[in-house]
């Protein structure tokens, strides 16, 4: 099984004051959870600052707008360090064992396995039920951050955008259409 959360990254270069966020897919081994694998892409900067720092947080969101707005702004959302203070939990994690070189994975593309340890959980509030607009923004942004040069069909992508946008407006609420409009004006 795989979870959408958001990796929060301290950028200890400037002075710790400063953070990454990057929507990241993860393995979590079980419950509780003890590990987690990530795959960052070879080329995200987040997952090079992970390496670099050994040190992150998993933020388990409910707001799909956050994760259109890390995947595709430079605007940050509110954050005490790499955690998002509007999450409703975080794993704070430690660098494992990452692998030495990046590898192709099934979806064809490099990435580099990172396993790690979950040092501490905290828990702000339960999450709010998941609709059905907040499930087709997480594919929209999860879609529009693969979307390259090389390959990549546009018409079944509009095709696939327009669906999600019926369903984001029947369903969704102000932050769904919110962030499917941001999404939207970042391609």
């Amino acid at each position: 099984m795989i979870f959408e959360v958001i990796l929060g990254v301290a950028d200890s270069s400037r002075g710790g004051l400063c953070a990454r966020f990057a929507p990241m897919g993860v393995e979590p081994d079980g419950k509780p959870v003890r590990r987690a694998l990530l795959r960052p892409f070879a080329a995200s900067r987040t997952g090079a600052l992970l390496l670099k720092e050994r040190r992150g947080v998993l933020n388990v969101v409910d707001d799909a707008y956050l994760f259109a707005q890390t995947a595709l702004s430079d605007d940050l959302p509110p954050h005490d360090g790499a955690a998002l203070k509007d999450a409703c939990e975080w794993w704070e994690i430690e660098v494992e064992s990452p692998e030495k070189e990046d590898r192709i994975h099934k979806d064809n593309a490099k990435r580099r396995e990172v396993l790690c340890k979950i040092i501490q959980v905290c828990q702000a509030r339960p999450p709010s039920p998941f609709n059905r607009a907040r499930h087709a923004v997480l594919e929209a942004v999860i879609l529009a951050t693969r979307r390259g040069p090389d390959g990549f069909d546009e018409e079944a992508f509009a095709r696939q955008m327009r669906e999600w946008r019926t369903i984001i407006e029947k369903t969704g609420g102000e932050r769904e259409i919110a962030a499917f409009y941001l999404i939207q004006s970042k391609l």
